[in-house]
């Protein structure tokens, strides 16, 4: 693997490896057993992406502009607490993290952090 040169953010540790943690889970919870989990990182010119793929079934487009909303949830244990603290944490850091169904399926989180 290649090794690349990223840029510092100024970001509370503790916070974003929640943040991290939690969409990771969540892409591993939705993929099928044994499924890859895909991270992947770039470098712009203001800001590093940062994009968490996973390989399940997508959200229904229906649904999918409510699923970071406190107490929204699709999972039956669920609390709907977890993208809306994710997303909090991202703003907090002048962030932005977006959710978008794949074309091949599955669903991408896309976490963008000024640097």
């Amino acid at each position: 693997m290649a090794h690349v040169e990223v840029r510092e953010i100024q970001a509370d540790k503790t916070q974003l490896e929640q943040a991290f943690l939690n969409l990771i889970k969540n892409a591993i919870e939705a993929s099928p057993p044994n499924a890859p989990v895909q991270v992947s990182l770039k470098q712009y010119k203001h800001y590093v992406q940062v994009k968490i793929n996973d390989n399940g079934t997508g959200i229904s487009e229906d649904i999918l502009h409510q699923v970071m909303q406190p107490y929204f949830t699709t999972k039956p244990q669920g609390t709907g607490i977890g993208l809306a603290i994710c997303r909090n944490i991202i703003d907090s850091h002048h962030g932005r993290l977006t959710l978008k169904n794949r074309q091949n399926g599955g669903l991408s989180a896309s976490i963008e952090l000024p640097c």
